[in-house]
């Protein structure tokens, strides 16, 4: 197994190695530059200056030092196919026999993919283990920026197309490759087209922010993956295909278009696995040892329509998995902060500074990324679920006035409120359940207040819990574990506000409605979208006295 490190190269042994020749003494080598002075004593079994980077091999170590100023280290795999001589690559069998000679600059194994990537320069090519040259029948997509990589997917690399893969039954093009005993065939299109690609969702709309993430320029990675069927369980087969495609294995964002022919038969209760699968709170997360590692619903966004191509039994997929991040310039970070912890007028401050930064990446970069700046830190954030804050209650919510004004929501801040309320006794650095104190929940309680006037969502579903049902166990448990009197009196107000806002127990949704409201199709839409009538019942809790069995699991769940 590889150990992997990444560190500065503080010596800048690349820029030092530019016209430098390598030398041996003694059966090892080293490696002088231009001027004759020794940069790399002789301790080396191996060093090769290849165009990409100098590689140095001494022992079980290897070591990539890149031009940019980064050193890769590695332990050396005798099994690793690719080698090198005179500054190139190739590839070769495990028994040793030459595949490739060393005459690329660069040689890629794409595991588990049959498929050897070789290039020289502007030269590439694509070759499977047999030999024969693949993935060449691709066509340039205008304003792609594809490079010599077309369906080589890479961080590196945004190359404005989405890559596919689908399974296919036998090689029907030079695209098709060899993925253990099935062949996959590879596609493209632009990433501009995927909301038209597609189309319209007749039976479950697509949510109005589904393409916010992957048309943000802070998304640099994305993949695309195709499946169908008209076995006697299409959905779990096309779940099964994605799963076997690796569509499951991040933990990004999701897109998913599903289609269904519009007279089948085909029903909604198998169409929500495509949703369960992601949460692991269903009892068809662990479906064929599919695991994300995030509960990721609230990065879901799925569609269902209809497709008159398709046979009655038949459902096809299109899912889109991608991936967003941007490092934050220092007003940024600091910004965060100070919304967290400092009270208005300190907060203001840092807007201007804020606001003159954003200014100035217009002036130098552009629109486009001043306005992503501007929307991912601005615009549509949710205020904090905080239950602890460093200023007064009176400062606390005035902040929450400031920042509602600048368009932060507060719709699912109810629910996290009320969820760290529950978990707060187990957090506490004691070996036992603590509860809050009685000024802490006095100021939840004016929270809580100021968030029912506000527009909080009232009965936002996550982990099948609504804010209603964490104040009742969290009452219960104050009560089981005789915590002081005035917390349960506070508890017991604060549950009765709710009640009369409308806030609801989950047990008093339809199973149906719970659903929707927990993967929100409409993204915390008040009102669940119409679907096929379903009238089992959820039920989480009792109107009762919280038993030592229910004490016992509701503090195994904390």
């Amino acid at each position: 197994m590889k150990t992997i490190l990444e560190y500065d190269d503080v010596k800048e042994i690349w820029k030092q190695s530019q016209g430098g020749t390598k030398f041996e003494q003694n059966g090892k080598f080293g490696l002088k530059n231009a001027s004759g002075e020794t940069i790399l004593e002789p301790i080396y079994d191996q060093i090769e200056q290849c165009l990409d980077y100098l590689y140095t091999r001494a022992g079980t170590i290897t070591k990539k030092h890149y031009p940019f100023g980064q050193i890769r280290q590695e332990t050396f795999d005798p099994e690793d196919p690719t080698f090198y001589e005179n500054g190139k690559m190739g590839l070769k069998a495990k028994d040793g026999t030459i595949i490739y000679p060393a005459v690329f600059d660069c040689v890629e194994d794409w595991s588990p993919y049959e498929v050897i990537y070789v290039r020289n320069k502007e030269e590439f090519h694509y070759f499977n283990h047999q030999g024969e040259e693949v993935l060449t029948d691709w066509q340039p997509i205008e304003s792609s920026h594809c490079d010599d990589k077309p369906f080589f997917i890479h961080e590196e690399q945004s190359t404005e197309v989405i890559v596919t893969r689908k399974f296919v039954k036998t090689r029907k093009n030079n695209n098709c490759i060899k993925f253990g005993e099935r062949w996959v065939e590879f596609d493209r299109f632009p990433k501009k087209d995927l909301a038209k690609v597609m189309g319209e969702c007749e039976l479950i709309p697509m949510p109005e922010d589904a393409f916010d993430g992957i048309n943000s320029l802070s998304t640099y990675i994305y993949d695309g993956f195709i499946a169908s069927s008209r076995k006697e369980n299409p959905v779990d087969d096309c779940i099964n295909q994605l799963k076997s495609l690796s569509a499951y294995a991040a933990s990004w964002r999701f897109i998913t278009k599903v289609w269904i022919h519009p007279e089948s038969d085909i029903s909604m209760e198998e169409i929500k696995k495509f949703w369960l699968i992601y949460s692991c709170h269903s009892n068809f997360y662990h479906h064929n040892n599919i695991i994300s590692r995030f509960s990721v619903e609230d990065w879901l966004r799925i569609g269902v329509g209809y497709d008159h191509n398709l046979a009655k039994d038949e459902v096809k997929v299109l899912q889109i998995h991608y991936f967003t991040d941007r490092w934050p310039a220092p007003i940024e970070s600091e910004w965060v902060k100070g919304v967290r912890h400092l009270e208005v007028k300190e907060i203001e401050c840092i807007k201007k500074r804020l606001d003159a930064y954003i200014q100035d990446m217009r002036e130098q970069k552009g629109d486009d990324v001043a306005d992503t700046i501007h929307r991912e830190i601005l615009e549509g954030c949710h205020i904090s679920g905080n239950i602890h804050t460093e200023l007064s209650t009176e400062k606390e919510l005035a902040k929450y006035d400031y920042l509602k004004g600048l368009n932060f929501h507060c719709l699912d801040t109810l629910w996290y409120t009320c969820m760290s309320m529950m978990i707060a006794p187990a957090l506490k650095q004691s070996e036992n359940l603590e509860p809050l104190s009685e000024t802490e929940l006095n100021f939840i309680t004016a929270k809580i207040g100021w968030l029912l006037r506000n527009g909080t969502a009232l009965n936002y579903v996550k982990e099948s819990f609504t804010a209603l049902d964490m104040v009742t166990l969290t009452k219960e448990l104050y009560e089981h574990l005789e915590f002081p009197i005035e917390s349960q009196v506070l508890l017991s107000d604060l549950e009765i506000l709710m009640r009369q806002k409308g806030c609801r127990y989950a047990r008093k949704l339809g199973k149906e409605e719970i659903f929707w409201r927990e993967f929100k199709p409409g993204l915390y839409d008040e009102t669940p979208f119409k679907v096929k009538p379903y009238v089992q019942k959820v039920v989480i809790g009792e109107d009762t006295t919280m038993s030592e069995e229910m004490y016992n699991q509701f503090k195994n769940l904390l």
